[in-house]
């Protein structure tokens, strides 16, 4: 017996109903078009959050006094710093570094007063590590680093009730346990968009910081800057095997569990969201192609009779929803490639929920999207499979029909 050309005749029957086909096709085509969307957020996004956190001041990787980020106390700090300083500079895949400052105290005006976390700021090389002299909402950075000038967040400016040009009273520990206090002219105000900065950070510059807390020219961070996060930790195992005893060399996710935590549990909610999409995406394609086999009954019953074989009947439909998803892979992947593609030129604005960006972990509500060639083919992948696994409950209602109950039908 000639072999019937199954896959020939189930591309025939895929044009025979042209509209049943648009449907099938337009729920393949977004659910492939929507993964490869949907991916390029998630890529972006996370790259945003993560890079948002570097850039807020946390930096990639931080050189501080060993066990400084468990227990801060003003005593440790890096007392001759000029040996790691020369480790860091001219580091290979080392984009910038500054030293910092930073101190919890205490920041008051005649009206109020409240806590705060102190940093000091080298005001030539913290424009290259963070963002924070780029977050003014009002006055400027510092310009010199004898400059008397303190900058508040935004929040906290209003808790205190001071203007620009107001006094600020800064109140720290020092070294010697003693109580020591300055008053700085207010220059600016930060607003990061992030609690923790706009309700209890203090700016000030660093040698300021230095005088204040009695370090005499020491300080308790170097904060570093890589090229790219794929980088971060080479940079720190590199830095951790020569910086002296009594030195801790830890990469962001370290010095910050909590902020990788979240990161994480975004793009984890962000995955989920993505395949409870896809299962979502199943049903229908499943009940597409369901349908398709029901008005067809008559037709796999004359078929039947006519010598065609269960399997064959189950074959059949199996590559019928091959061309199916073919079809719509190609246009789901070209639709949702131009729509990512216009996304990662002007970026996503998430104005719509812009009260909550500081909480997601974002400076801004613009989030730029990431493609990348596996986003493609997971959309390719995941419509192939949807195609195929919807295929095998009406395949094999198909295949169980009795030729002359199926005749019957109409």
């Amino acid at each position: 017996m000639r072999r019937l050309p199954l896959f020939k005749i189930a591309r025939r029957n895929v044009w025979r109903n042209k509209r049943r086909t648009a449907i099938t096709v337009a729920a393949l085509a977004s659910a492939a078009g929507f993964v490869v969307w949907f991916s390029a957020f998630g890529e972006g996004f996370g790259e945003k959050m993560a890079e948002d956190v570097v850039r807020s001041g946390l930096g990639h990787v931080v050189v501080e006094p060993a066990g400084f980020e468990k227990n801060p106390q003003v005593e440790k700090f890096l007392r001759s710093p000029r040996e790691v300083e020369r480790l860091v500079e001219g580091r290979p895949r080392v984009q910038a570094w500054s030293p910092r400052v930073e101190m919890r105290g205490l920041a008051s005006s005649p009206e109020n007063s409240m806590g705060a976390v102190i940093y000091g700021v080298d005001p030539r090389r913290e424009p290259r590590i963070s963002i924070l002299p780029r977050r003014l909402a009002e006055g400027e950075f510092f310009r010199e680093e004898e400059e008397r000038g303190v900058i508040l967040g935004y929040k906290m400016a209003e808790v205190l009730g001071v203007e620009l040009g107001d006094m600020v009273a800064v109140m720290v520990q020092n070294v010697d346990g003693e109580v020591a206090a300055e008053a700085y002219e207010l220059v600016g105000l930060l607003r990061m968009g992030n609690p923790a900065f706009d309700n209890g950070a203090v700016l000030l510059p660093l040698s300021q910081t230095q005088r204040l807390l009695g370090y005499e020219g020491g300080y308790n961070k170097i904060v570093i800057l890589a090229e790219s996060r794929a980088d971060v930790e080479n940079i720190r195992d590199g830095l951790a095997a020569e910086v002296p005893p009594g030195v801790d060399v830890l990469a962001w996710f370290e010095v910050s569990p909590q902020a990788f935590q979240y990161y994480g549990m975004m793009v984890g909610l962000l995955t989920f969201i993505l395949l409870l999409l896809i299962v979502l995406a199943s049903f229908g394609t499943t009940n597409t192609i369901l349908m398709s086999v029901l008005e067809r009954v008559n037709e796999f019953g004359v078929m039947a009779a006519l010598g065609l074989r269960p399997f064959q009947v189950f074959r059949l439909i199996l590559y019928e929803a091959t061309v199916l998803s073919a079809l719509g892979i190609a246009v789901g992947l070209l639709g949702g490639g131009l729509a990512s593609w216009i996304n990662t030129v002007y970026g996503a604005d998430l104005g719509a929920w812009s009260g909550s960006v500081g909480m997601m972990g974002l400076l801004d509500p613009v989030v730029p999207f990431v493609m990348r060639p596996a986003h493609f083919v997971l959309g390719g992948v995941t419509v192939f499979v949807i195609a195929m696994v919807s295929a095998i409950y009406p395949g094999v209602k198909a295949a169980r029909l009795r030729p002359v109950a199926a005749m019957r039908r109409v």
